[in-house]
C-alpha cells in the first residue's frame, strides 16, 4: 500500500491538470499561430508562470486500489499484482493464465 501522502499528491496533480488544461492548450494554439519571435516569447513566459504539476506529463499513472506506481495496467487500472490475484481467484471472467 503507499503512502497517504502520495495518494494526496497524486490527486492534487490531477486536480490541477484538470484547472489548467484548458488555459495551457489555448496558449499553445496561440504560439503555433503567431509569427514574430517577441510575441511567441511573451506567450511562452505566460504559459511558464502556471504551475509545473498542472502538466500532464509530470502525472504518474498508480493502481487505484494499492497506489503503486510501477507494473500499471490502463486496462484494468491496476498493478500487475492485483491482476494475477484477481486472474488466480477468478475474478476476472474469460482471462486464462498461460502455463506450459
Amino acid at each position: 500500500m503507499a503512502k497517504k501522502s502520495l495518494s494526496c499528491r497524486y490527486q492534487r496533480k490531477i486536480n490541477l491538470e484538470k484547472k489548467y488544461r484548458l488555459i495551457r492548450q489555448n496558449l499553445k494554439k496561440k504560439i503555433k499561430k503567431v509569427y514574430l519571435f517577441k510575441i511567441k516569447f511573451k506567450i511562452n513566459k505566460l504559459r511558464q508562470q502556471l504551475p509545473r504539476n498542472s502538466i500532464l506529463i509530470r502525472i504518474r499513472k498508480r493502481c487505484l486500489i494499492t497506489g503503486r506506481p510501477r507494473g500499471y495496467s490502463r486496462y484494468f487500472g491496476q498493478s500487475r499484482n492485483l491482476i494475477y490475484e484477481q486472474f488466480n481467484s477468478c475474478k476476472l471472467p474469460g482471462a486464462k493464465i498461460s502455463s506450459w
